[in-house]
């Protein structure tokens, strides 16, 4: 009976570990409370927050990594039981230069904003909200 306790401890005690070592990036269908938003235009300089949707999970860094005329905005989680240095909440903002035509998020490269739209808001996210409502988030008037 002890030792079948002590397997089970050392067996949580071990996935514990490899999920501590492990990290995930956020993607945005992750993304609860999800705002994004151009603060200026002159230089243009973008806004994304949000709340990680995995609840065991804080974010610890953010990164870009250009790609051609593309940048991806990845959020790093690590598993963080307790520690108060971390949070799974974020505010990130990037200034995008003029040789950039896409900014994108995630390893799945969810695209948001594009130098001809300005941001866009995926489809999950406009249901039910009016027209003119999208077209302002996104920068154009009805």
């Amino acid at each position: 009976m002890k030792f079948i306790r002590l397997l089970l401890i050392l067996t949580a005690v071990f996935i514990m570990l490899s999920n501590a070592a492990h990290a995930e990036i956020l993607e945005r269908d992750d993304i609860m409370g999800y705002k994004q938003e151009v603060l200026s235009k002159d230089p243009l300089i973008i806004k994304i927050s949000g709340l990680s949707a995995h609840s065991a999970l804080s974010v610890k860094r953010i990164y870009t990594k250009s790609e051609g005329k593309t940048i991806t905005i990845y959020i790093k989680l690590i598993f963080a039981p307790g520690d108060y240095d971390y949070s799974g909440s974020f505010e990130y903002l990037l200034q995008i230069p003029d040789d950039i035509d896409t900014v994108q998020i995630g390893e799945k490269k969810v695209v948001f904003w594009d130098r001809t739209s300005g941001l866009i808001t995926t489809k999950y996210k406009i249901e039910g909200i009016p027209a003119e409502l999208v077209e302002k988030i996104n920068g154009k008037t009805p």
